[in-house]
């Protein structure tokens, strides 16, 4: 009898122990997921917060050129919409830019290959994009335009690239030297999309 009570006793404990152990490890497994979750929400929040000027830059140029594609006939115009927000994306950052030209030029002198081969190129840039900006949302020389801002963007994606393929971490001067930004995706992104626009632009003009 004695020995049929300690067999109940010993099972119960480790029934009891099997149990407590899966509760642990659901628990700890629980935990896991939403330690993982929080970091990939923090790392979401993160590259926004990054990149947040040239994101708000980006959505309102997006809205603004739709507007404008808007304005003529009232209905959607992409041929409009195209050049509008080229103008209204590239407005902005070549302004930026000018806030401080000298501190711009020292940053863009980073990894501008064309600025480290002749120094005023760099100091010309922002006008050069001001000029392309004001262009496109005029909706004049167009041609011109576009071929103009395949070579600057194009040129300028090369230096970009080059130097995330070395795994260098500097600043992004696409924004100026008053605000931080680092050279990423989000850089080439930004260079790569207006020299496939202004290539769309061309074949349909």
């Amino acid at each position: 009898m004695n020995t049929l009570t300690s067999d109940f006793d010993i099972s119960d404990l480790t029934n009891s122990e099997n149990h407590t152990q899966k509760k642990q490890s659901c628990c700890q497994s629980k935990k896991a997921q939403h330690e993982n979750k929080t970091l990939q929400q923090n790392k979401v929040l993160s590259f926004f917060f990054q990149y947040q000027p040239i994101v708000v830059i980006a959505f309102t140029a997006l809205f603004g050129a739709y507007l404008l594609s808007l304005s003529k006939t009232g209905e959607f115009n992409s041929y409009i919409f195209m050049h509008s927000m080229m103008g209204l994306f590239l407005l902005p950052l070549a302004l930026l830019k000018l806030f401080n030209l000298n501190g711009f030029v020292a940053s863009f002198a980073h990894y501008d290959i064309l600025t480290k081969i002749w120094r005023p190129y760099g100091y010309l840039y922002p006008f050069i994009e001001l000029a392309l900006a004001l262009t496109f949302i005029a909706g004049i020389w167009l041609d011109a335009a576009y071929s103009i801002t395949l070579f600057v963007m194009g040129v300028g994606s090369i230096g970009i690239i080059f130097q995330l393929v070395q795994g260098n971490k500097i600043d992004c001067a696409c924004v100026g030297a008053i605000v931080k930004v680092p050279l990423g995706l989000v850089s080439i992104l930004e260079n790569v999309g207006m020299v496939i626009m202004a290539a769309i632009m061309i074949s349909l003009h």
